[in-house]
């Protein structure tokens, strides 16, 4: 038999190629009647970012704002969410370490433009929709869509789209 590795997460740790990690603080309000609702919002964005090649490190900072309208129909077992909506995110600081002595010049004008691009503002416009079915008391399901579009103040479009499915608590 083979020798049993001690510490197989530090073995994985030590051969990922990205690490990213992102702090979210969200506020929002409510105002509506009825099934239709105005949600205004302002959120906090810090991501940090590092990549084995070409070697670098980012860091951003970004606030942003926006109001989404959402539709809400439901029974007792069975909801659904429709929202629409938009904002515009600006960046408040951002950092990019590079150590470019072993690097190609074409690479590291390529990873320069693209952390500029991305520290720019953006506006934002998204659709989603959700469906909850409660299975019993404080249980329930869910799964749910997501399209958004990015226009980045360079003129640059990006499109995400996200599909989920879970048990809510």
């Amino acid at each position: 038999m083979g020798e049993k590795i001690s510490n197989i997460y530090a073995v994985l740790a030590h051969l990922k190629m990205y690490g990213y990690s992102l702090a979210t603080v969200r506020a929002e309000a409510f105002a509506g009647r009825g099934a239709w609702c105005l949600v205004p919002w302002a959120e906090y964005r810090g991501m940090d970012e590092e990549y084995v090649y070409p070697a670098q490190s980012r860091r951003t900072d970004r606030v942003a704002g926006g109001a989404d309208m959402v539709f809400t129909r439901g029974s007792e077992r069975m909801w659904l969410r429709l929202s629409a909506g938009g904002g515009y995110d600006a960046v408040l600081q951002g950092s990019l370490a590079l150590p470019v002595a072993d690097i190609e010049a074409a690479i590291v004008e390529m990873v320069r433009h693209d952390f500029a691009r991305m520290s720019l503002g953006a506006a934002e416009a998204h659709v989603s929709l959700r469906a909850d079915r409660v299975l019993r008391r404080g249980v329930g399901i869910f799964a749910a869509g997501c399209y958004s579009l990015r226009r980045w103040n360079d003129g640059t479009l990006s499109h995400a789209a996200a599909l989920s499915v879970g048990i809510a608590f």
